[in-house]
């Protein structure tokens, strides 16, 4: 568990495809998925996270049903106290664990975007750039 690529978005790659959103004729009325082009997974990030901050974070992968039950559990809670109370179904959670690839085709080719495809730099602009900088002792 947690070794699934996922689609990440830089915030830089965002921006862009917003700006491309803005300025395209293509893109009225339409809605699209984004997601860069590298991959990695959660245990990756959190191990490449804590490893540049220097921090001891742990990934703790928890199988779909255990968040399913969860989910369930805070939902007849919020029933019985007569609070409102969104009913998730096993479809919609699925749908969050992101098991089916995005295709960000028509977003590249509608908005001329291009996200970062360079694997360092993103690890550069999504992990490193929270490392605490550097200095040197006189």
């Amino acid at each position: 568990m947690g070794r699934r690529p996922l689609p990440f978005l830089l915030v830089n790659d965002w921006a862009r495809a917003a700006l491309g959103a803005l300025l395209s004729g293509r893109a009225a009325g339409k809605a699209y998925n984004l997601a860069g082009d590298v991959r990695i997974s959660a245990y990756e990030y959190v191990r490449r996270l804590g490893s540049a901050t220097g921090r001891a974070y742990v990934f703790h992968p928890r199988p779909l049903w255990m968040t399913w039950a969860a989910e369930k559990g805070k939902e007849w809670i919020k029933r019985a106290a007569r609070k409102e109370a969104q009913k998730l179904t096993w479809r919609d959670l699925k749908s969050r664990a992101f098991l089916a690839p995005l295709d960000t085709t028509d977003a590249k080719e509608d908005l001329e975007w291009r996200p970062v495809s360079d694997r360092e730099v993103f690890l550069r602009e999504a992990i490193l750039v929270h490392a605490p900088e550097r200095r040197e002792e006189s």
